[in-house]
């Protein structure tokens, strides 16, 4: 396939999908993991606002997950991943969106979207929706999780309201999730490498163990406020 291209007023022209080995080049998943860490907060499921002291250590933990997924686009992997990318028509080999999703085992025509980013400049030009329609182009049936605030972006995409995730509302194009598994990652041992472990080192320098202490007392607020809001969102929802 082609790269889709856009600019400000014209509409996206064509995609290419990165669906197996070898891995995108090395330019396109640079840009990737850039627009990763400039989105960290609405990418990373628990939300973390920049201003939170542990924000350094949740920005290389997810990019370094993105980093593990394009080096895994491989279709014979057990956690198979693939991505779509957008080019800007301006900058051709700028890098202005992506979407990153999981085939469902079980179901050869389902997917999990696990992350979509814009980048700042290129919002409102219609390069979710074209990314999307990538997607769905291979893969009818979509699900992700995503915040409240994101709620009436993907419902303008096609996608419903299904159920709750924790702090993140569930939605599909369907009335009712495909069944299936994905193969996410286990990205827990990320946090105890040996890059993170340097990092917090230095963040207890800075903020003092007493300040982590208290950044993660109020991460863990902010999860369980969110929790609260999207279960009566949900249940809101479905009564109507």
């Amino acid at each position: 396939m082609g790269e889709r291209c856009f600019t400000a007023t014209k509409a996206p022209t064509c995609a290419r999908q990165f669906a197996t080995p070898p891995p995108p080049h090395h330019h396109i998943t640079d840009q990737v993991l850039a627009l990763t860490i400039e989105n960290t907060s609405s990418l990373s499921m628990s939300g973390i606002p920049p201003s939170n002291a542990l924000y350094p250590i949740y920005e290389v933990t997810l990019t370094a997950e993105m980093g593990v997924y394009l080096k895994s686009m491989d279709p014979q992997a057990e956690a198979r991943s693939e991505l779509i990318v957008a080019m800007s028509d301006c900058s051709p080999a700028e890098v202005v969106g992506f979407v990153h999703y999981l085939p469902l085992r079980g179901s050869a025509d389902a997917c999990g979207v696990t992350y979509i980013a814009v980048a700042q400049h290129a919002r409102r030009q219609g390069v979710a929706r074209a990314l999307m329609d990538e997607v769905r182009k291979a893969y009818p049936h979509i699900g992700l999780s995503c915040p409240i605030e994101k709620v009436e972006i993907f419902e303008k995409l096609g996608l419903q309201v299904v159920g709750a995730n924790h702090n993140h509302v569930e939605m599909n194009t369907d009335e009712e999730p495909t069944p299936g598994a994905i193969g996410v990652l286990d990205v827990e041992p990320l946090f105890h490498s040996p890059e993170v472990l340097d990092l917090q080192a230095k963040l207890v320098m800075k903020h003092k163990r007493s300040g982590l202490k208290q950044a993660q007392q109020e991460l863990a607020r902010l999860y369980h406020r969110d929790c609260s809001r999207v279960a009566s969102f949900v249940q809101d929802r479905k009564a109507t």
